[in-house]
């Protein structure tokens, strides 16, 4: 049990981490996963603009 203490030297514990804490993690830890995935399929769209861009305006 955790116990937090409170202004006059009073206690009041403190609830265990529940399910949620360990499934917000979870969560945390995917939206991680899919802003990497974004931002590395976003640089391969710009790569391919270029290359496209580049074809185009040759000189």
């Amino acid at each position: 049990m955790f116990l937090k203490i409170t202004r006059g030297g009073q206690t009041s514990p403190l609830p265990q981490p529940t399910e949620f804490v360990k499934l917000n993690k979870k969560r945390s830890m995917i939206e991680r996963m899919k802003a990497r995935h974004r931002a590395s399929r976003d640089e391969a769209i710009d790569r391919e603009r270029a290359k496209e861009f580049n074809l185009t305006h040759k000189r």
